[in-house]
């Protein structure tokens, strides 16, 4: 989250000022990034997640990390595996505050 602070403060003030939709849109299931047309069982304001995007992030969490926190890291790194996983590494077992701050 620092890094994003540092490249797109915009981004990570709007996070700030409500992680739960931030979640919700992370994990909502959706594709490249954008909103995903509102579709029956998907809540709004979620995202459809790429075949490819769901590996990495399956990959994120076979290291270790929780699914929240690995998609997290995934979108937050421009979705750059590898990157990610560097982040993780390096912040993934800090306080849950420290991760994403709550409400």
């Amino acid at each position: 989250m620092n890094q994003l602070a540092q490249q797109q403060p915009q981004v990570h003030a709007l996070i700030q000022q409500n992680p739960a939709a931030f979640m919700n849109l992370i994990l909502g299931g959706g594709a490249g990034g954008a909103p995903a047309p509102r579709a029956a069982g998907l809540p709004p304001g979620a995202i459809r997640v790429s075949p490819e995007e769901m590996a990495s992030i399956e990959r994120l969490m076979a290291l270790g990390f929780p699914k929240h926190k690995a998609a997290e890291a995934f979108f937050a790194c421009d979705k750059n595996e590898e990157m990610a996983a560097n982040f993780l590494f390096e912040n993934g077992f800090a306080d849950e505050d420290d991760f994403l701050p709550h409400q």
